[in-house]
């Protein structure tokens, strides 16, 4: 069998369900191949959402922001960090529910660990000094998914707004997020 999943990301999408995490649906292997069926996220990535439309508004970045840091408390919660925030990881369904994805990286937090992993430009200091310093925790994700606002915010001149950019590509505008109240998460 080929190797595409580790028993890390297996474990983790089994045991991890939250409204902000891409769930699991089934795994089947046949054939001697794995087959991992997720939900299906429609709305794309926030990095290409921002690159077809343009910058996110505050209170788009605001929406964002709490909707992953709900999925990574989740997630720190039941012992795993994701150690690749980014907004290639952030993914939006068609009715606008943001999700983490892409756990290739996670790691139980009992583990330890000195690897030093993720995306070299949005990685905490802690990771990239990890085999100086020792292991890191889970604030690694926090600190992650702070440098992101400003790739998704506004540049400083007068640019289309988000929600006329979503018309012209023909996408719902991410003005109909909704988003949930504390009491309603998981």
């Amino acid at each position: 069998m080929d190797q595409m999943y580790d028993d890390n990301e297996l474990e983790f999408m089994q045991n991890v369900n939250h409204h902000n995490v891409t769930n699991l649906i089934e795994i089947y292997y046949w054939d001697k191949q794995l087959y991992v069926f997720m939900e299906i996220c429609g709305g794309g990535s926030l990095f290409g959402l921002c690159y077809k439309t343009g910058p996110l508004t505050e209170q788009e970045i605001a929406y964002v922001t709490t909707e992953c840091l709900q999925g990574l408390h989740n997630m720190h919660l039941r012992g795993y960090m994701h150690r690749d925030i980014k907004l290639k990881n952030i993914l939006l369904t068609d009715a606008g529910e943001v999700k983490i994805c892409d756990f290739g990286l996670v790691e139980k937090m009992e583990n330890k660990t000195h690897e030093v992993v993720g995306t070299v430009m949005i990685r905490a200091p802690e990771v990239s000094m990890a085999e100086e310093r020792g292991s890191y925790d889970e604030r690694c994700d926090i600190w992650s998914l702070g440098p992101q606002a400003p790739h998704a915010s506004p540049p400083p001149q007068n640019k289309p707004t988000l929600v006329k950019s979503a018309q012209n590509i023909q996408k719902p505008p991410l003005v109909n997020f909704r988003p949930r109240s504390p009491s309603s998460s998981s």
